[in-house]
């Protein structure tokens, strides 16, 4: 774990992406192999959006993504910033049922 990325939940992207980059191979499984408990109490990732984001974009620096790339990949995680897992993913699908 890399410290200086910072302790928000981003280090876990940090890390599968420094493996990568050390030559590591993974792989996207189509079963979960453990479940994350989620619960109310104080956890990092549930620290405000603004402190994940800050250390996404420590995360981002260290790989040197920069430009499109940044800002899509920003997007596409900012969302999950500052909420439970189960929140964001009964908001899912309440915008999937209503299309």
């Amino acid at each position: 774990m890399d410290e200086h990325v910072g302790l928000t939940g981003c280090d876990d992207y940090d890390l599968i992406w420094t493996m990568l980059e050390r030559g590591a191979t993974v792989r996207v499984l189509e079963r979960p192999l453990y479940n994350y408990r989620d619960h109310g109490e104080e956890r990092l990732s549930l620290r405000s959006r603004e402190a994940q984001i800050r250390d996404l974009e420590k995360v981002f620096d260290k790989h040197a993504v920069r430009g499109d790339a940044r800002s899509a990949l920003r997007q596409l995680h900012a969302e999950w910033f500052g909420e439970p897992v189960h929140v964001v993913f009964e908001r899912r699908a309440r915008a999937a049922a209503s299309r």
